[in-house]
Order: structure tokens, then C-alpha cells, then sequence
């Protein structure tokens, strides 16, 4: 095992396929077992299989390299997460997931995306939320129905990465039932200034039948850095910093 190794994209030695992860450092999967039919890598828990006689996405086009095995990261089930490894010229990013699900009518499929900030080699890593991918029904089928869905931000609208460098990236399976094939980045030139993001919860409009609810804002860096000194909480309109 060499934790945290990862292998440029198109390298002559692009493929890790066979080579075995370190639990709780490259991925997390809560079975024990190996699910995965005709299995990318047998000797893991990671459930990345399918190829290229096993279903999966039909769409073998990357941008018009045509590709012969495709294989996807299925057989998932909630917390369970991988990491990725690239590096991205900088840039503001897009970001779009490959997936598909044929679970039961209105099961939603989620995804979550996090930026590893710590030592992707080393265990206990700690995180910085990018976004979040969500379609809110399955798309008919396990293979053959493969759709791209936009990353967005906490209120639930389009959102943007800036990347820059070697980056470790973590997918995250959220609630509901999904197979994901990968994540795409495609440069947006159009996109301003990332200011900083606020994620209230609860969230705005919420309700709470507690009579002392817990009040929690998560700040995120992006462009631009929170001044810590700056911030203000208000209720109903009055000022209620530091009460």
C-alpha cells in the first residue's frame, strides 16, 4: 500500500487499476466485502467495477478521446467517500458528476465534494466544503441512464470552484442510491470573484420546536478570506454578536 498515491491523467502510467488503497486514507466503505462485478480493484473495498462487459454508462466519449472500459463507483451507500488526485491549472472551475441510479421512484441521488486541506497520506484528514451534486429522482436504470448534474452551492444554485496546483479531492455519497461514473472540470472564464461563503443551519426559514436552538454559520474561504472580527449576528434585526 502507498497511501495517498495518485497518477497524473493521460500518464503512461495513468491506470492504478489492481493497485490496493488504504482504507480511511484513499477511500471508506462500509462493507467489508468487495460487491463490485468484474472488479477495477479486487484487492480494496472499493467498489469500482462494471468495465468494459458489465453495463454502466453507455457514453464512452471523454472529450473525444473514446475510452473501452468504463468503469463506475457503485454499489454505494451513505458516508461512504473516495479520494481523487489531479492537478489543475488555475482556474475557476464547473463541475459536473456522471451518474445514474435505477432505484425506486423518488429516491434521490447526492453526492458531496470536499477539498482535503491536510495530508491526503496520513488518516484523520480534515476538509473544506466545494459543493454538492444532487438530482432529486433516479434516472430509470443502473446502466444505460448515466446523466451530468451541476455542482452547487448551499442554497442550491450553480456553483464554482477556483483550483490551482495538485489537489485532493473527496466524493462523498450522500443520502439515496447512485452509481457515479466521474467528475468533470471544465474551466469557466466568465466567473468573477469567489467571495467567501456563509452555510446557516438551520438553514434559512427553518423551524425549531427547542427552546435554545443551536445557531451554527460555517464560513468558507474562496477568492476572498473572512475577517473574523467582522462578523455580526442579527435576530429579528437586533444586534446579538457575542450574547
Amino acid at each position: 500500500m502507498n497511501p495517498g498515491r495518485f497518477v497524473e491523467v493521460c500518464a503512461a502510467d495513468g491506470s492504478i487499476r489492481n493497485v490496493i488503497g488504504t482504507p480511511n486514507i484513499d477511500y471508506f466503505d462500509s462493507t467489508a466485502v468487495n460487491e463490485a462485478a468484474d472488479q477495477y480493484r479486487p484487492g480494496d473495498q472499493t467498489e469500482a467495477g462494471k468495465g468494459p462487459n458489465n453495463g454502466g454508462d453507455s457514453n464512452k466519449d471523454r472529450g473525444g478521446r473514446t475510452i473501452t472500459a468504463d468503469w463506475v463507483m457503485g454499489w454505494t451507500a451513505a458516508n461512504e467517500w473516495a479520494n481523487y488526485t489531479r492537478t489543475f491549472p488555475n482556474a475557476a472551475y464547473r463541475a459536473f458528476v456522471r451518474w445514474g441510479s435505477g432505484a425506486g421512484a423518488g429516491t434521490p441521488m447526492n453526492l458531496i465534494l470536499d477539498e482535503v486541506t491536510s495530508d491526503p497520506a496520513l488518516p484523520s484528514q480534515t476538509l473544506r466544503r466545494i459543493g454538492t451534486f444532487n438530482n432529486p429522482a433516479p434516472t430509470g436504470a443502473w446502466d444505460g441512464a448515466f446523466i451530468y448534474s451541476p455542482m452547487l452551492d448551499a442554497g442550491g444554485a450553480p456553483a464554482a470552484v477556483r483550483l490551482s496546483g495538485k489537489k485532493t479531492l473527496r466524493a462523498t455519497v450522500g443520502n439515496g442510491a447512485m452509481d457515479y461514473n466521474y467528475i468533470v472540470f471544465i474551466p469557466d472564464p466568465s466567473v468573477g470573484v469567489l467571495r467567501v461563503t456563509a452555510t446557516p443551519s438551520p438553514a434559512n426559514n427553518a423551524t425549531s420546536s427547542s427552546r435554545d436552538p443551536l445557531i451554527r454559520v460555517v464560513f468558507t474561504d474562496r477568492d476572498t478570506a473572512v475577517v473574523a472580527g467582522t462578523i455580526r449576528l442579527e435576530v429579528n434585526g437586533t444586534d446579538v454578536t457575542g450574547v
